[in-house]
């Protein structure tokens, strides 16, 4: 199964709802340029993206890559944040780590409500 997503535009920020399995960081890049793509359309500057229904099966070096890809992104989204499976925490606080390192501002939460104030404020 890939990733599948579904893209909403919720006033004052871009809303991704995503589930399906992640295996690969080609596929990962497209899921992400799709979501650049229609921020830069919607013209939105803020990006939730739920990814409770969504599992990662990559590699370390992979997730590293995937936060450097999305930290290259240009033009940067004001802010980022991401909802995420509590079963692989680990590997998003890292990867958060990652873009961060290299500017981007984002953040990963497992608290949808968190995350929702966060992006909005």
């Amino acid at each position: 199964m890939s990733i599948k997503f579904e893209i909403l535009d919720e006033g004052n920020f871009l809303k991704v709802e995503s589930s399906g399995v992640c295996k690969d960081l080609n596929q990962l890049k497209e899921y992400v340029l799709a979501i650049q793509n229609a921020a830069l359309a919607l013209d939105q500057d803020r990006v939730f993206v739920d990814e409770t229904h969504l599992e990662y099966k990559l590699s370390t070096m992979s997730s590293f890559n995937s936060g450097r890809f999305v930290s290259g992104l240009k033009p940067q989204p004001k802010k980022i944040a991401v909802l995420c499976r509590q079963e692989g925490w680990k590997d998003a606080k890292f990867w958060e780590t990652v873009a961060v390192n290299r500017g981007t501002l984002v953040k990963v939460f497992r608290d949808r409500e968190s995350a929702r104030e966060w992006i909005c404020s």
